[in-house]
């Protein structure tokens, strides 16, 4: 993986107490394999992911952690990192699945006598502005790599599941 249980935190407060392995890397794959690598090329993805890039260390850096760089035309822009556009993603789909745990008794939300859930319409709301913001993030990502030449005719923006409530 590209991105780690930090990164999310790097972006949005997630409670320490949350079983990286078992919840929140489970959503980081999915974002890493389902809109990352398709937007940045599956070959680039799988070469960043195993450390055989054909990237410059700087390359590298500026593509993970976000910078500055010139584009072909001589302008200033800015990527924002491989690592925030995962972990905006990734809070995106944690947020939207987090209270729902699966038991022999089918999916339940877990409450306890010390906090109480959120209304389902904020949370769609916080999911779907972390959502914007993360693939915002790749889309410069996604930029930055055509403007090194490392991606050429690959989609700056990834089509994505939607999912919508029924009823209320």
């Amino acid at each position: 993986m590209l991105a780690s249980a930090d990164d999310i935190r790097q972006v949005r407060p997630v409670a320490r107490n949350l079983s990286d392995g078992e919840r929140i890397n489970t959503y980081i794959l999915e974002v890493e394999q389902l809109q990352v690598a398709p937007a940045i090329g599956v070959r680039l993805y799988e070469a960043l992911d195993e450390g055989t890039s054909t990237l410059t260390e700087a390359q590298r850096t500026t593509l993970l952690d976000g910078g500055y760089y010139d584009d072909p035309h001589g302008d200033r822009a800015r990527c924002g990192g491989l690592k925030k556009a995962i972990g905006y993603l990734a809070y995106a789909r944690l947020i939207n699945n987090n209270q729902l745990n699966t038991t022999a008794f089918g999916e339940v939300v877990k409450k306890s006598e010390f906090s109480e859930p959120s209304d389902e319409g904020r949370i769609a709301y916080a999911a779907n502005q972390s959502k914007k913001v993360g693939q915002a993030y790749l889309d410069t990502c996604v930029g930055y790599l055509k403007s090194i030449g490392a991606i050429a005719g690959v989609p700056a923006r990834v089509n994505s599941v939607t999912f919508k409530a029924i009823g209320d």
